[in-house]
């Protein structure tokens, strides 16, 4: 396996930027959009700590439109500019609400009648004077970066269609890996940790010691063969007799794990039995994380993911306090939270996901005890590009394993 740096680096943080360019004029007001730009919006996305990208700077050959489509489709982070009620730009600002629940800032000029359809929306406010100047330009720039830093912080959602019609699925076909052994880096402060990912179905994974269970607060499985982690790992979990399930087992230790609650904090972690994942794949504990919130109003919602990944690891290291032997876990796998229901993009979880794993790594100091290995699922490539990108921005923390 080649060294982390190798190759381009991918950058994740991009803020697509969907805005008119050049002077514009609307009954009678002109407005440089190229000057609002580089004084109010570019300065805002970079001390957000993110990169500005706007739509001229993608269409260097006639494939502007599938350049465009990407972006609003892929882009972590969008930011449009409904001044002057641009078709384009509202064009655009659909097609991003439509594929993407989360991650879009809308601005507007002061004298912008945004319409009907969209006055649900978030509008941050800016001003131009009559030299062309944005008006208390400090504050303005401070609004856009304060929501930019709230929105990677959290995955609530800000899209009208993914708060009104929770039943649509947009899924991005993107090709599912062949399963495979896993690809693993060392940590360079400590060598004895092994970050990385198992590509493929969860199902071929054999003799990783502990599966990790993504769940929403209420801590309820999914139902029996629902294409998802959880309705897998129950139903590979139950016990079966000529096939039919006849014990919830894993389900069930879950529920007694809740001991009466409803439901808990985010973040909380709690453990059970494999049930029949133990013989079958040599299972030794699943841990069960609540990191999505759901409600009836805004659907699912997914935030402080990296604190989800390192309550995980933490929970695994005083579960292994309490074991002795064999009994104890060494190694882990967890999937991309959120990606699922929830339908954050994995371009912006793996980046938290591997923030809390860290912090755990550096948490244990000298001695991180029995659990040296840490694996993240890696379904699709899009799932696997993701987390190599995360990995490679911080490829001075790593070394070939």
């Amino acid at each position: 396996m080649g060294e982390l740096n190798d190759g381009p680096i991918a950058d994740d943080r991009d803020c697509f930027v969907i805005m008119p360019f050049g002077e514009k004029t609307r009954e009678g007001r002109t407005i440089n959009f190229n000057r609002v730009y580089a004084d109010l919006i570019k300065p805002a996305i970079e001390t957000a700590g993110l990169k500005p990208v706007r739509a001229d700077e993608i269409t260097r050959d006639n494939l502007i439109g599938r350049r465009m489509f990407d972006r609003l489709a892929h882009a972590s982070y969008v930011l449009a500019d409904g001044t002057f009620l641009n078709a384009n730009v509202f064009y655009e600002l659909g097609v991003r609400h439509t594929l993407r629940r989360n991650g879009t800032i809308a601005i507007a000029e002061e004298g912008t009648d945004v319409p009907f359809d969209t006055k649900d929306l978030s509008f941050l406010r800016y001003r131009v004077g009559e030299d062309g100047a944005v008006i208390d330009l400090e504050n303005r720039r401070k609004a856009i970066r304060v929501a930019l830093e709230a929105a990677r912080v959290n995955s609530e959602t800000d899209s009208p269609i993914g708060l009104h019609l929770h039943d649509l699925d947009v899924r991005y076909k993107s090709p599912v890996l062949p399963s495979g052994p896993p690809i693993e880096y060392a940590l360079r402060e400590d060598s004895r940790w092994r970050i990385g990912y198992i590509p493929g179905n969860l199902d071929q994974v054999r003799n990783v010691d502990a599966w990790v269970n993504s769940e929403n607060r209420y801590m309820l499985m999914a139902r029996f063969f629902e294409r998802s982690v959880s309705g897998l790992i129950r139903s590979m979990g139950a016990e079966k007799k000529a096939g039919v399930i006849v014990r919830d087992q894993i389900n069930d230790n879950l529920r007694r794990r809740m001991q009466g609650r409803d439901i808990v904090e985010l973040g909380t972690v709690l453990d059970t039995a494999p049930g029949a994942l133990r013989k079958s794949h040599n299972v030794k504990r699943i841990f069960h994380v609540a990191s999505v919130d759901a409600n009836q109003n805004s659907g699912y919602r997914v935030e402080n993911v990296s604190v989800c990944s390192q309550a995980v690891l933490d929970a695994a290291h005083r579960f292994n306090r309490g074991k002795f032997g064999k009994a104890r876990v060494q190694s882990l796998i967890m999937p991309m939270f959120g990606t699922g229901a929830a339908q954050v993009s994995p371009e912006t979880i793996a980046d938290q996901l591997l923030e809390g794993v860290l912090r755990h790594c550096r948490g244990a100091g000298s001695n991180p005890g029995v659990l040296t290995r840490c694996y993240f699922l890696v379904f699709t490539e899009r799932d696997r590009d993701a987390l190599e990108r995360a990995l490679r921005k911080r490829a001075d923390l790593f070394a070939p394993a």
